[in-house]
This record gives C-alpha cells, structure tokens and sequence, in this order.
C-alpha cells in the first residue's frame, strides 16, 4: 500500500537565504540547521508593484563624502566639507496585494497603540533641511 510520502521537518525544508549552496556544510551534505532571518535598519522606504504583487524596498541614508577627504582623512566626518546623501537597498520584500493589506491592518493597530500610549507621532525636523514631502508613490508597472 502507497501512503503519503512523509514531510521533511521545518529545519530541512527551510530555505533561509534562499540559495541551495547557503544551505550545506562545508562538505557539501545538506544542512538541516536553521538559518535565522537577517535584520536591517531602515530609514528609507519605497514600493513597486505589478497586478499579482507588491515589492518593498527598505533602504538606508548614508552621509558620504562629496569632495576630497576631510582633513583627518575620515570620509563623511561632521566638518565644513560637501557632503551627500546616499541611499543604500539593505533589503527588499515581495508580497501579494491580499498580504500587505494584512500587514497594512497591523502595521495601523500598532502606530495606533503606541499613539494612544505616548501621544502622536510627528516627524522630527532637522536643522536647515527643506520640509519634503511625506511620501510618494512609484507605479512601475510600465
């Protein structure tokens, strides 16, 4: 009699980094231990999106060097030289329409809490700066 063909344990079925090579040991055998997600900081946000999907890009500001090293040779110091604002993709998330509309409610119940403890959240403002936009929409569908 054929039953079922039994389902491997999570720790062997996960994929972790996504790449058959990530996922052996150093003698090439299959490794069945867990890979643990990556975690980022992010500061810079944007979307692109088809019909069947949405990708959220999640970036971060980098304060480089415009112009030639500061005078202690640090790139990017505090000092009177240019400087420029780089934006730096740490990671990237692809979901459906129907799962961020999920995350969206979560998201918004935990803005929601944390304000009904601590009071509204405003964006800072820094020093100088232009007041910007709050966001923008990008539509890469063409």
């Amino acid at each position: 009699m054929q039953g079922r063909p039994s389902v491997p344990e999570a720790e062997q079925f996960y994929r972790g980094k996504g790449t058959e090579a990530m996922n052996k040991n150093q003698d090439g055998s299959p490794s069945t231990e867990r890979q643990h997600p990556c975690e980022v900081y992010s500061n810079l946000f944007s979307l692109g999106w088809t019909g069947r999907d949405v990708r959220i890009a999640f970036s971060q500001l980098i304060v480089a060097s415009d112009g030639p090293a500061a005078t202690d040779g640090k790139l990017g110091g505090w000092s009177n030289q240019r400087t420029k604002l780089l934006a730096e993709e740490r990671a990237a998330v692809t979901t459906s329409w129907s799962d961020l509309k999920i995350l969206v409610g979560m998201l918004t119940e935990a803005v929601q809490g944390f304000e009904a403890a601590n009071g509204e959240i405003k964006q800072p403002v820094c020093p100088g700066a232009e007041p910007g936009p709050q966001s923008s929409r990008q539509d890469f569908t063409n």
